[in-house]
């Protein structure tokens, strides 16, 4: 009987009906080449069920752990990616008066990974990532440094004072993977698969958590992102750096 065989739209074998046509060999380069998504998967990355939440966008803003999901606001949409071109997976993008928000996670000892690509983290003045900027929980965010020509720096905000020395560099147009993560109020970061300490900040996740602006500065321009975000990935327990390891290398 004749047919096709798919992976990820793409026709990788065609059978002409033909008895004895032969068998078809695929080899891993081939398969790296197309757009495969593995929707839903890595539930459990690490066999703990340590994970908590997981928003991987190939079904808009749903929580993929089934816990809570997140609500896209003021336009905030799901794209196609254009990170690693996987053509045919999702990512959440915000345009700088866009964010998501979802319930948050009263905690001090957490970890959040997720991946981002922005396009205005040398904007002049104070762009949020993740959290909250209140006292006593702290954000990810970009503190252009003036005196390296506004060089987009990685830091953490938390009551009104910046953390983490000035040398931890986000480029714009580049995909980063960061990895926030605390035992007890005490964090550390990992970019891009680089443990860089901890910022020095008393951190723990906010009842109220947003993605893609400052927590106190919504649909604030100067204090929002743009750009895209996949993989967000949140964890009861501050990841191991053979954990943030496997994350990182397998870009989960």
């Amino acid at each position: 009987m004749a047919g096709t065989l798919k992976v990820g739209g793409n026709i990788i074998a065609t059978h002409t009906g033909v008895e004895g046509a032969g068998t078809v060999t695929l080899t891993v380069t081939q398969l790296n080449d197309m757009d495969v998504v593995k929707t839903n998967t890595n539930t459990d990355p690490f066999g703990d069920s340590s994970q908590i939440r997981f928003f991987n966008f190939q079904e808009g803003a749903s929580d993929v752990m089934g816990n809570d999901d997140g609500y896209l606001l003021h336009g905030a949409n799901i794209s196609r990616s254009p990170l690693y071109g996987l053509t045919d997976e999702r990512a959440m993008y915000v345009d700088g008066n866009t964010y998501m928000s979802m319930t948050g996670i009263s905690t001090n000892t957490f970890s959040v990974s997720f991946w981002v690509q922005g396009s205005n983290f040398d904007n002049n003045g104070f762009i949020g990532i993740l959290g909250n900027q209140g006292n006593g929980y702290g954000q990810i965010c970009t503190q252009p440094n003036p005196s390296r020509a506004n060089t987009p720096e990685l830091a953490i905000y938390e009551n009104a004072d910046f953390f983490f020395s000035q040398q931890h560099i986000l480029t714009n147009h580049t995909l980063h993977h960061l990895v926030w993560t605390a035992s007890s109020g005490t964090d550390k970061m990992y970019l891009n698969n680089v443990d860089i300490g901890s910022s020095g900040a008393t951190v723990s996740l906010d009842p109220t958590m947003r993605i893609g602006t400052a927590s106190t500065q919504l649909s604030n321009r100067t204090y929002a992102m743009r750009g895209y975000f996949r993989n967000i990935r949140i964890f009861n327990k501050q990841l191991s750096a053979a954990e943030v390891n496997t994350l990182y290398t397998g870009k989960l």
